[in-house]
C-alpha cells in the first residue's frame, strides 16, 4: 500500500511540474535599470610637450547607451594649474555641430613640460558636480641604445619580422612605466609617417590602450640593465626613409588605466570574461589624465 501511495504522489508531482514548464519559462521580469546621475568624465594627455588636450564628455544610463547627442560637453570651464599656479582656461575645439573623435578642448603652454611638473585640471558644466584630476609628469627614460636586426625572428603564427632592440637603464627601487610606438616614414620626417604595428615576446610588454603601441613595466628588472625586442613585420621589407622609435615614461596610474581598458576593450564581446573594472583618477567624476614624457630615436634605412 505504501508503495502505491509513493507513486501515486510521484506521478501528480511530475505532472504538476511538467504542466507548469511552459509558463514558467515563458516568464518574463522586468527588471529597471538603477537611476543614473551623470557625472563629468575626462580622457587628457599631452600630445607635445606644449600641447595638453582633454576629452571632456559626461557618463550615460544604460537606457541612454543608443543616444550620443548629450555626450560631449560643449561650453564646459576647464581651469589649467600647473604647480598649484593658475595658467588658463583651456580653448574648446569644434562644437555641437562638429564631429570630435580624439578631444574637443585643448590648451598650448608658453613654457614646455618638465619632469615633476604638477598638472591639475579643474572642470565645471551647468548642473553636473564639479570634477578635478591631477598628474605628474614623469622624469624621461634612460636609453642607452636602439639597434635594429633585420632578422628579428618568427611571430607564434609564423611570420618573419624585423626587431628593434631597446637597451633601458633602470633605477632600482622606483617603478617605471613606458609606453612604445614606432613611426614608419619614407622621408625623413616623422609627420609624413604612419604607425607601425608593434609586437614583443617579452614578458614585461603587453598591449597598450593605443592599439599599434606596447606597455613596458620593469617590475621584471629593477634596477638593472635590460633588452627588451620589439618586432614589426613591416621592417625587413623597408628600403629607405626612416623608422622613428618613441619610448615614452609613463605614470604608473596611466599604465594601470591603459591596461585595463585594452583589456575590457578586447573581452567586451565575450560573455564568458570576467568583468574589467578600469580605474579612474577623476574627483567627482571618472576617467583618466596622463602625461608623456618622450625620447626619440632615427633608424635609417
Amino acid at each position: 500500500m505504501k508503495s502505491i501511495i509513493r507513486t501515486t504522489l510521484l506521478a501528480v508531482l511530475t505532472t504538476l511540474a511538467l504542466s507548469s514548464c511552459e509558463d514558467f519559462f515563458e516568464t518574463t521580469i522586468d527588471i529597471p535599470p538603477p537611476e543614473h546621475e551623470p557625472q563629468i568624465v575626462v580622457s587628457a594627455f599631452n600630445q607635445s610637450p606644449t600641447l595638453i588636450t582633454a576629452l571632456i564628455t559626461q557618463s550615460i544610463g544604460i537606457d541612454e547607451l543608443s543616444s550620443s547627442d548629450a555626450f560631449f560637453l560643449w561650453g564646459a570651464t576647464v581651469d589649467v594649474y600647473r604647480n598649484d599656479e593658475y595658467l588658463q582656461a583651456m580653448e574648446q575645439v569644434g562644437d555641437e555641430n562638429q564631429f570630435v573623435e580624439q578631444y574637443n578642448y585643448e590648451i598650448e603652454l608658453d613654457e614646455a613640460l618638465a619632469t615633476g611638473d604638477v598638472i591639475r585640471l579643474e572642470i565645471s558644466y551647468p548642473d553636473l558636480p564639479d570634477a578635478s584630476v591631477t598628474t605628474i609628469m614623469p622624469p624621461a627614460p634612460t636609453i642607452v641604445s636602439v639597434d635594429y636586426e633585420e632578422n628579428g625572428g618568427v611571430t607564434p603564427d609564423g611570420r618573419e619580422v624585423g626587431a628593434l632592440d631597446i637597451r633601458f637603464v633602470d633605477e632600482a627601487g622606483i617603478a617605471a612605466f613606458y609606453e612604445v610606438a614606432a613611426i614608419d616614414s619614407n622621408d625623413d620626417q616623422i609627420n609624413n609617417g604612419y604607425q607601425m604595428y608593434l609586437e614583443s615576446t617579452d614578458p614585461s610588454a603587453s598591449r597598450s590602450l593605443e592599439w599599434n603601441s606596447l606597455l613596458i613595466s620593469d617590475i621584471s628588472f629593477d634596477g638593472l640593465d635590460k633588452i627588451v625586442r620589439v618586432q614589426a613585420d613591416q621592417l625587413p621589407f623597408k628600403q629607405s626613409g626612416s623608422v622613428f622609435l618613441i619610448v615614452s615614461s609613463i605614470t604608473e596610474d596611466h599604465y594601470n588605466y591603459s591596461k585595463a581598458y585594452r583589456q575590457q576593450f578586447d573581452t567586451g564581446d565575450n560573455p564568458f570574461a570576467s568583468p574589467v573594472q578600469i580605474p579612474t583618477v577623476v574627483q567627482g567624476g571618472f576617467g583618466f589624465f596622463g602625461l608623456m614624457n618622450p625620447v626619440l630615436f632615427e633608424i635609417e634605412f
